[in-house]
């Protein structure tokens, strides 16, 4: 298959270092900012950016619960903004199981008494502590109207949502 072992290695070297090559370049700018809206952080969710000539992969960040996102490398040029948090939305409450007729009342009272609803409760309240309901456009860089140049190097960006 291959025409030597050296040809090999030296393939198989190249393929290795070529994406640590290509993070290097002069192409791609480091980006990290805050989300906010309506002036205030968006404590939860991703932020997902899109390069607009399609040629580059989207590439997506949490928001911790100050609003900030993790710093992303991203291809220089124009890039679309999403932002999605419906993760953190609060959850219903599941429906109580049925009760099986002709069940005795001690069985019954244990599973009316179970602590699943309470800890699910816990999960849901924590959850929703960092929601914070914004507009759908925002959840696909399609619609979310959000567009910025990235340049070479470290730079800041703050998503600014707005109604």
């Amino acid at each position: 298959m291959f025409r030597s072992p050296r040809f090999a290695v030296r393939l198989a070297t190249l393929l290795l270092l070529s994406p640590l090559a290509a993070g290097c370049g002069p192409g791609q700018g480091r980006v990290s900012g805050r989300v906010l809206f309506g002036g205030k952080p968006v404590p939860g969710g991703l932020v997902m950016f899109l390069p607009a000539d399609g040629r580059a992969s989207a590439v997506s960040a949490p928001i911790d619960e100050n609003g900030n996102y993790l710093p992303v490398t991203l291809p220089v040029g124009e890039v679309m903004v999403s932002v999605d948090n419906r993760d953190f939305a609060p959850l219903p409450l599941p429906a109580a199981p049925p009760v099986p007729k002709g069940l005795l009342p001690e069985a019954r009272s244990k599973m009316s008494a179970g602590s699943t609803t309470a800890e699910y409760e816990a999960v849901a309240a924590k959850r929703a502590a960092r929601y914070v309901s914004i507009p759908t456009r925002f959840y696909n860089a399609e619609t979310s109207n959000i567009r910025f140049t990235v340049k070479p190097g470290e730079q800041q960006y703050d998503v600014n949502l707005t109604n």
